[in-house]
């Protein structure tokens, strides 16, 4: 067994401890590659409107049945890029697949949903995203 010098511990220490932090880091990048975070995107798209007042009555009441529910909500200005132009679109963003489902089926959006139905002529997609 040969006895090193300060300098070349100090040497073969560093190259051990960058061949470690290699290794570590190579990990770490292979699990943030299988593990990606998911979002789930309800979009909303107006075709057109067939009555207003059923509508104001689905706008007066559909942000209280969003409270609780963790949710962004997208909406503003659009430049449509092919195809026919909506009256409107709107995108409400959910962690997961679960929390949509869970407000668009829970019994409070249920309830006013029917106001939406006979006041226009909607589209609405469920679009997972990453």
């Amino acid at each position: 067994m040969s006895i090193m010098t300060p300098a070349q511990s100090t040497v073969w220490w560093s190259t051990k401890i960058k061949r470690k932090f290699e290794a570590f880091s190579a990990g770490l990048q292979k699990a943030s590659a299988q593990v990606e975070i998911a979002r789930l995107f309800i979009v909303f798209t107006k075709e057109s409107t067939q009555d207003r007042n059923e509508l104001n009555i689905y706008h007066s009441k559909v942000r209280e049945t969003l409270e609780g529910h963790p949710v962004k909500l997208h909406a503003g200005p659009q430049q449509v890029l092919e195809g026919p132009v909506p009256e409107a679109v709107v995108i409400l963003e959910f962690p997961t697949t679960t929390a949509a489902r869970k407000w668009y089926d829970g019994p409070a959006y249920q309830a006013i949903v029917q106001h939406r139905f006979k006041g226009a002529t909607y589209r609405a997609v469920l679009v997972e995203g990453v």
